[in-house]
């Protein structure tokens, strides 16, 4: 895989969202959104 998880939860909209970073030796960062 490229990319790792860091974390998850709802964050205030009722969504899941899951945050991950490309493990390519660079910061970006991005969100999956998950609608419940």
């Amino acid at each position: 895989s490229k990319s790792l998880v860091l974390g998850y939860g709802h964050i205030g909209d009722g969504n899941l969202h899951v945050n991950i970073i490309l493990d390519e030796g660079s910061e970006f960062k991005d969100s999956f959104v998950f609608k419940e």
